[in-house]
């Protein structure tokens, strides 16, 4: 009985000083996840992407994306509901990219590529949530390759190779790609400032306010295309734009810009 009442009060002991240790290690845990959040994250992304990740192929038939072009016309929703879809994007995380939906034909107009970033996306119509999860996202109703200022936008995943994440490394001159698998549209990264009328410039690359919606509209007879996706901290928007060089038949492009738009796992962008 003796040597019983101290091997309990020994064991009472070790067990407080573990739990309370247990405590002090959440509390420093939790500490060190507020004040190093901005490090973390994007670690505990990359190892949740590396470990998770199944590339998939996405296919769709050219005559199918030829009838999305045409079913999307200007007007084709109301501009208000067109507005709600854009407002109502949020960021994502890697948990979010990893669950993205299935991958709908019927909302595929084609495909974007910047060689020179290894990065390559579908596009699809309209910058919704959804959409936004699987590739990149027309900003306005009945926009047209070749024509206009064909707008997208996609996700920066701060994780180099994912969605538009390599997209601010972008050089002037660096060559833009879009197809609708039918034609392929050549853009070029370039600067274009016009002091007498600003509204006519435009810049292979700058930060722009997310209220700056100036970026994305035509230029009368200017054809360029405009990539939008957030910087690191969702604060401002990082905005590439390239001039309209031609186009030609997809059968007959080059093999190395065919590759390009081997769109290998539907939302990653570095090309396998």
């Amino acid at each position: 009985m003796g040597t019983q009442a101290p091997q309990k009060r020994k064991n009472k002991w070790l067990r407080q000083f573990w739990g309370w240790l247990g405590i002090l290690f959440l509390i420093g845990g939790g500490i060190t996840a507020v004040v190093y959040h901005n490090q973390l994250a994007p670690k505990v992304d990359a190892g949740i992407l590396r470990t998770f990740d199944q590339p998939r192929k996405y296919q769709a038939e050219p005559n199918v994306i030829r009838q999305n072009t045409q079913r999307d016309r200007p007007g084709a929703i109301s501009d208000r509901k067109w507005r709600q879809q854009q407002s109502a994007v949020r960021s994502i995380s890697a948990i979010d990219y990893l669950r993205r939906p299935q991958l709908s034909s019927q909302l595929i107009l084609g495909s974007v590529a910047v060689p020179s970033l290894q990065m390559s996306l579908p596009i699809l119509k309209g910058a919704t949530s959804r959409n936004l999860q699987i590739g990149a996202g027309t900003l306005k109703q009945g926009e047209r390759m070749g024509t206009g200022n064909y707008a997208m936008a996609a996700h920066n995943m701060d994780q180099p190779g994912y969605m538009f994440s390599n997209l601010p490394q972008i050089k002037a001159g660096a060559k833009i790609y879009l197809t609708d698998l039918d034609q392929v549209y050549v853009y070029r990264a370039h600067t274009y400032r016009d002091r007498q009328a600003p509204w006519r410039s435009y810049y292979y690359h700058r930060r722009v306010r997310p209220t700056n919606v100036q970026t994305i509209q035509d230029i009368p007879r200017t054809p360029i295309v405009t990539l939008v996706t957030c910087n690191a901290t969702g604060s401002a928007r990082e905005v590439v734009q390239g001039k309209y060089l031609g186009h030609y038949a997809y059968a007959t492009a080059p093999a190395n810009i065919k590759r390009s738009f081997d769109v290998s796992t539907v939302t990653r962008t570095t090309i396998a």
